[in-house]
């Protein structure tokens, strides 16, 4: 099965790119998912990436408190931008950088 951002996304909907400003009714944060270009084995990484993340979580019974602002790929490495308060979840996020996946 080839993975897309959609299939992505529809697995960890927690993991939508969001914008860090807070939007005008004071609710939080918005949405806002821009759309990506990732070969398969980026899409493959990030999505090994992303249930090690939650398997951390739901392993500690935590609910998976984690925002992520943008998903990118910077010469052929792939780097999040995000907002955790956990170490050991940014941890994985830099396991997962080091791994070199083409661009």
């Amino acid at each position: 099965m080839q993975l897309t951002q959609e299939s992505i996304y529809a697995r960890f909907p927690w993991a939508k790119s969001v914008d860090v400003e807070i939007d005008d009714s004071d609710q939080g944060f918005f949405y806002d998912v821009a759309p990506w270009s990732f070969n398969q084995a980026q899409l493959n990484l990030i999505n090994m990436l992303l249930e090690e993340v939650e398997s951390w979580f739901l392993s500690r019974d935590k609910p998976i408190e984690i925002v992520i602002v943008e998903i990118k790929e910077v010469q052929g490495y792939i780097f999040v931008e995000k907002i955790s308060g956990a170490p050991e979840v940014d941890e994985i996020f830099e396991k997962y950088r080091s791994i070199y996946v083409g661009e």
